[in-house]
């Protein structure tokens, strides 16, 4: 079994746009429904087996709200540069 931290980008239509953590280069594109419910923003932890098939999707809610604090913290620091 692997497993890897994505950050949901965006849907389209029924499909989840994910990208890679470490490398937002890399996208997996993930049916909806296999999604759990997570929101844009999210960073969740997928697992699949052998064959790349989708085992589980956990989002990680205490550290997409880290990552949020974070990014708002950083925007904040920029608005008050300029």
């Amino acid at each position: 079994m692997n497993s890897n931290k994505y950050t949901l980008d965006r849907y389209e239509d029924n499909v989840g746009v994910l990208l890679l953590k470490g490398d937002e280069s890399q996208e997996l594109l993930v049916d909806r429904d296999k999604l759990a419910g997570a929101k844009e923003g999210d960073i969740v932890l997928i697992e699949t087996d052998g064959d790349d098939e989708i085992l589980k999707v956990t989002v990680l809610e205490e550290e997409t709200k880290v990552t949020k604090e974070k990014v708002e913290g950083l925007l904040k620091r920029l608005k008050d540069i300029t």
